[in-house]
């Protein structure tokens, strides 16, 4: 059995508005992210450090008592992932337990993840890219930040 530790939490929106890389999948050529943004939005990056392709889901978020719940929808299917903390390590590292539930269309709802432990790593602040139509032609940006195209 897993308990939470006396002060597991992401405290505040500003507090959880960071990047956060699954340590589930941490060390590996395809790493997986998500980032939450103020304001309840954010999104699910997936990269292929071997291909150089990254892959976004737009996500909508925010807290059910000291939880976070993180909402997508692909058509009329909606996808729901709880973070319940458990354990804050650091200024760095928030251990969970993580589920996903997915309910279709037809309101039927069923388990893709059954509760697992897992760790997040705090890649920093989180902050949206610039909309397409602020960008600068000839720029890619990583992190959210311009660097010269290569």
């Amino acid at each position: 059995m897993v308990k939470p530790v006396a002060g597991a939490a992401f405290s505040t929106e500003k507090q959880a508005s960071r990047m956060w890389e699954s340590g589930l999948f941490s060390a590996t050529r395809t790493p997986f992210f998500i980032y939450l943004y103020q304001g309840g939005t954010g999104e699910r990056i997936s990269r292929d450090l071997d291909l150089g392709t990254e892959s976004r889901t737009p996500i909508t978020w925010g807290f059910n008592g000291l939880n976070i719940v993180q909402t997508r929808f692909t058509g009329a299917n909606r996808r729901d992932r709880t973070w319940e903390p458990i354990r804050n390590q650091g200024a760095g590292v928030r251990w969970v337990i993580e589920n996903e539930l997915f309910t279709d269309g037809g309101g039927n709802v069923s388990v893709l993840i059954k509760p697992r432990v897992n760790f997040l790593l705090d890649g920093g602040k989180a902050v949206p890219p610039p909309p397409a139509s602020q960008r600068s032609s000839g720029m890619v940006y990583l992190n959210h930040k311009p660097a010269l195209a290569r």
